[in-house]
């Protein structure tokens, strides 16, 4: 009886790599229950148990994935004094780094809307935690912010896609090896990519 949840949460793991292992290379709409059963090797009542649809899937692996974020980001952000964002920044890389096989397809392959904008907005609380941990010489209109939040946080979402993209995806390392580290590129989006007016 106390075996259940494990076994739940098991089968839905077997199911969601299943479906994710066709997600990668195809579009929603031409994934069927029957294929995603068939590679996980249960029957398609075993999926609706736990899933309405294919997209009830994916909204849940994606709400599932970005509440991880978001709590990370929260907890890195609650404490302004003897704040530090290079150090912030590189735990966010080191969550989407174990989780690429994921982010990759969210922000890559099908360019997910809702998954980039609620990655805009941690990388954004991230930025403005760091903000407000500074003396205010910051003479920037709300306008000026929207504009440079978009600006910031979409170029920022597109050199992690590429650092991503440039890691080995099977590789079972903590850190990538082919390419920068998350401190390297931590060190490199503070220095270089973000404008020195959000500093």
């Amino acid at each position: 009886m106390n075996k259940q949840p494990q076994v739940t949460e098991r089968t839905k793991a077997v199911l969601c790599k299943a479906f994710w292992s066709l997600y990668a290379t195809q579009t929603l709409d031409a994934i069927s229950v029957r294929q995603i059963t068939d590679i996980a090797g249960y029957n398609r009542g075993t999926f609706y148990l736990y899933y309405r649809d294919v997209h009830d899937m994916l909204q849940q692996i994606e709400e599932s994935l970005l509440n991880k974020l978001d709590t990370l980001v929260a907890s890195l952000t609650q404490h302004h004094e003897h704040y530090n964002m290079t150090a912030a920044l590189e735990e966010v890389l080191q969550f989407m780094y174990a989780q690429r096989s994921y982010i990759t397809v969210l922000l890559g392959t099908h360019a997910e809307q809702f998954a980039a904008t609620r990655c805009s907005h941690a990388l954004w609380k991230i930025i403005s935690t760091h903000q407000l941990s500074q003396p205010s010489n910051n003479q920037t209109t709300p306008q000026e912010q929207q504009y440079m939040q978009a600006f910031v946080t979409q170029g920022l979402l597109a050199v992690i896609v590429q650092w991503l993209d440039s890691s080995d995806q099977n590789s079972t390392q903590t850190e990538p090896t082919n390419t920068l580290t998350a401190a390297q590129l931590a060190h490199m989006m503070v220095e270089t990519l973000i404008p020195s007016r959000l500093l």
